[in-house]
């Protein structure tokens, strides 16, 4: 490792020996002085890493470090790499900025400094009394042996490697990415020296990749003069380097240390035979290629303009035999191929996004900060869950599948991602968000619109997987919304399969080698669309998005909606999920969309896994469970607490307020409500007592819907088991009937713990599912009164909220909030799957009316009356 000097400098030193015998006359003359001097132990190499610094380093560093990105968990890569064994830090691009970085982050945790690096000098960073004795031991050094104490001849690399220190080696990677053999022979050298004395000694020595990001966006495809000037953002030259720095690296820089590289087990990879020059270009591509993913996780793909984008999808090379294969498929024939490519033109203008304004995702993040930092009291993001992402992120495309609550969804995943340091995902969005002046804002950081329905288009499907399978192959990260829909009922909407089986599809045709999906749930305490989404549940209809939506956006700010909690679940492997051989599945549509169910089925089953237990949830949950007249403040702690230690088993993540302080976040939360009215304190003559009015239940129901997937198989559970006969057939009969509404393991041994005594629930518990089985009973009621009949979804939905609200008023019905349309909505679709309901022959008609199997309606009522204690 040849420690760089000036030509210059090495004529001094030629010219400086001529002074010897003069230097070696003082010495001899006054030996006291120089023993004194040369007493003092210090460390003649400058290249190692400072324990203290001057006030030049305070000076010019300073703040500006503190303004980089750095993840505090990633100093866990360093820790683990040390205790295995010697460690090798590498760096892929050498600058004072980013060692002296390393060098104050490593000093603050307490952890090793590295002893020696192939590169940077530090004399000029040093404490003053201590640079000025290494220059005059190393000037002593120079007039005593005659040869000048460079740090190279000062460091011996299997002695550091022997005794287990840090060394930092220095890449010097060129700005194109590749080694040039005729420059870097000495870096080919030092690895295979490295790669010797691991193999000769049997060491376990730790590569550590150091990356140092100066621009965490992601650069234009087309160089700007800036960068043909100064360098990339990710490579910059020296003088763009003083430029960031100078600007403080606006807030952009990142810090990254990557994943520690074991070097035997590296080498045991490798064919044992290969010699040493055979090992060292694989492991040169090997860190090459980790240094590209690090970044690229970061910055992600270069943009390119939108018409570039279209103009290499309308270009690709195998679009004419795939378009020529879609039009004998489909009823094109009569359309020239030109007719069909124009037509698939203005299809990609209207779907593809402009992901190509840095500005913007820039002032995004001024906006989204100042915004959350207004509504919520903290955005608190799973950190294991990122670090997962990341790790996955390396070796195949990844796509985020979150729950979708709210419009601001869209916008947390992004911020969080962000601030993260992972680049942006490009979010499907549906096309009623694509209004002025959103749409094309929305449009521009990343989001890309598509239709509700692709009716009678194929063109569109066709077009539509053609640009999700170049954001595949180009490794962005994706972001969609399985449900199709935001949730209005406060619990998960069924999948939709769609999206889904898109992406399935382009992976079985062998596109890709593997993607990931990852379950993600965003629980909010409060969600700002509450009002609008319980006009919903009561029966209206959504209003369409638009502009002046935006001048209602004050009055939520008057308001604060709590924290948000962000969760990601274990990334989902497709190439892991898949039972059956790639061609069988592709031939039998059947098993296609079987595949294609219970993977979306699994998707929000983990979504639910990793929600969040949010503490207004769990008291709308008791104070619903059962249905008091009147009730104390203790009742409701009594009933959260049993609640609490029911699922406390099940590794169910909560609220920090619930897990703090327990006690104190119930009656705070019950406070709240009663300062809302969703709870009323009223006095009789026996004294006060607190109530809920009717007009809060459907709120409170809203609250609910939030945590019941952590009850509700439970409940069911326990309502089984109440039952004499036939427990376990009913329990698996009624999951089955429910499962539009929830994901559940149908796991008959809850039922026989319960029976057992191995789990105790008491009987009020059952009241958690009631109210949805009645509305199940309520769907079916209307529909056998109604007997013949040919009416759309939403009039029938309309007709059964219509008959729910007769039957309150003659004490038939139990609960008000079995009026959801949400579940009478779940309800029709399930019974449709069952064969009770169809929709009629006629083209083009959504009409329902009675189906095959509508002789079961008798039957799955009677069930659904014996368990609701309704008479026939």
């Amino acid at each position: 490792m040849q420690e760089v000097n000036s030509i210059f400098f090495s004529i001094l030193l030629k010219f400086l020996k001529l002074l010897r015998p003069i230097y070696l006359w003082f010495r001899k003359k006054w030996p006291h002085y120089f023993e004194q001097k040369n007493q003092q132990t210090v460390n003649l190499d400058t290249s190692r890493m400072l324990e203290s610094f001057n006030s030049l380093h305070r000076w010019f560093f300073g703040k500006s470090f503190q303004r980089v990105r750095f993840n505090e968990e990633e100093l866990k890569n360093y820790q683990e790499a040390y205790q295995k064994g010697p460690t090798i830090l590498l760096m892929r691009n050498w600058g004072q900025v980013e060692y002296n970085y390393f060098n104050e982050l490593f000093l603050k945790n307490k952890l090793p400094l590295a002893i020696h690096n192939n590169m940077i000098k530090m004399s000029h960073w040093m404490p003053r009394s201590e640079a000025k004795l290494i220059r005059f031991q190393k000037w002593d050094t120079f007039f005593t042996h005659g040869a000048w104490p460079y740090n190279q001849n000062l460091f011996d690399l299997k002695k550091a490697l022997q005794e287990k220190k840090v060394i930092l080696f220095c890449l010097d990677l060129p700005r194109e990415n590749v080694w040039i053999e005729k420059n870097f022979t000495q870096q080919r050298e030092v690895l295979k020296e490295m790669i010797k004395i691991s193999q000769e000694a049997n060491l376990q020595t730790q590569f550590v990749p150091l990356h140092f990001i100066y621009d965490k966006l992601p650069g234009k495809e087309r160089k700007s003069l800036s960068e043909i000037l100064l360098g990339e953002r990710e490579n910059p030259t020296y003088l763009r380097k003083v430029l960031l720095f100078l600007r403080r690296f606006k807030k952009r820089a990142v810090a990254k240390i990557g994943q520690p590289i074991d070097i035997q087990n590296w080498i045991q990879e490798q064919n044992a035979s290969q010699g040493l020059e055979e090992m060292t270009s694989p492991l040169i591509k090997f860190l090459e290629k980790t240094f590209r993913q690090e970044v690229f996780q970061v910055t992600g793909p270069r943009l390119k303009p939108r018409r570039r984008v279209i103009a290499e999808l309308l270009e690709d090379p195998n679009l004419e035999k795939a378009l020529g294969h879609f039009i004998e498929q489909n009823d094109f024939k009569k359309m020239t191929k030109e007719k069909v490519r124009k037509k698939l033109s203005r299809h990609f203008h209207e779907i593809v996004s402009a992901t190509n304004n840095i500005t913007l995702l820039e002032l995004w993040d001024y906006a989204l900060t100042w915004l959350f930092k207004r509504f919520y009291n903290g955005v608190e993001v799973d950190k294991e869950g990122i670090q997962k992402i990341k790790k996955i992120a390396k070796d195949a495309p990844v796509i985020i599948v979150p729950a979708h609550k709210s419009h601001l969804d869209y916008l947390i995943i992004t911020y969080a991602f962000h601030h993260n340091n992972l680049s942006l995902p490009h979010i499907c969005a549906g096309n009623n968000l694509n209004f002025w002046p959103m749409g094309p804002i929305f449009r521009k950081s990343g989001a890309y619109f598509i239709r509700r329905s692709f009716g009678n288009d194929p063109l569109y499907k066709f077009a539509l997987k053609l640009y999700i399978e170049k954001l595949l192959q180009e490794n962005y990260f994706q972001e969609f919304f399985i449900e199709g829909t935001r949730s209005r009922s406060g619990k998960m909407f069924p999948p939709k399969l769609g999206f889904l089986s898109m992406i399935v599809e382009i992976f079985l045709k062998g596109k890709l080698p593997d993607i990931y999906f990852v379950p993600a749930s965003i629980d909010y305490e409060n969600i700002i669309e509450e009002k609008s989404y319980l006009k919903e549940v009561a029966g209206e209809q959504k209003k369409k998005e638009k502009t002046t939506d935006l001048f209602k956006l004050p009055k939520f700010l008057k308001k604060r909606y709590g924290k948000v909690y962000i969760q990601f679940a274990n990334p989902l492997s497709l190439k892991a999920s898949l039972n059956e051989d790639i061609g069988t599945i592709l031939q039998d549509s059947k098993l296609f969309r079987k595949f294609n169910e219970e993977l979306g089925f699994k998707i929000c089953h983990d979504i639910n896994q990793v929600s969040t237990l949010l503490t207004s949830a769990l008291v709308a949950t008791a104070l619903l469970s059962p249905r008091k007249g009147e009730f104390q403040f203790k009742d409701v702690h009594q009933k959260c607490e049993i609640l609490f230690y029911v699922i406390k088993d099940k590794s169910v993540r909560v609220s920090e307020a619930l897990s703090k302080d327990f006690h104190h976040a119930i009656q705070e939360s019950l406070e709240q409500f009663l300062k809302e009215g969703l709870i009323q304190s009223l006095e009789d003559l026996d004294g006060k007592f607190l109530c809920i009015p009717d007009d809060a239940i459907s709120r409170l129901n809203f609250f609910k819907n939030q945590a019941i997937y952590f009850f509700a198989e439970l409940s069911l559970a326990k309502l089984c088991s109440l039952q004499t006969e036939n427990s376990h057939d009913l329990f698996i009969q009624l999951s089955q009937l429910l499962n539009k509404e929830f994901f559940f393991s149908q796991d008959t041994s809850l039922i026989q713990s319960i029976h057992e005594g191995n789990l105790k629930l008491p009987d009020w518990t059952t009241e958690i599912i009631l109210p949805t089985l009645e509305s199940y009973w309520l769907t079916l009621d209307t529909i056998h009164r109604l007997k013949d009949f040919s009416l759309t979804e939403i009039q029938l939905i309309q007709n059964t909220i219509d008959h729910g609200k007769l039957l309150k008023l003659k004490n038939r019905l139990s609960y008000l909030e079995c009026l959801s349309k949400f579940n009478i909505q779940n309800a029709i679709r399930r019974l449709t799957e069952m064969g009770i309901l169809r929709f009629t022959d006629e083209k083009k008609s959504k009409k329902l009316c009675l189906g095959p199997a509508k002789q079961k309606i008798l039957d799955t009522t009677l069930v659904l009356e014996k368990l609701l204690n309704k008479k026939s």
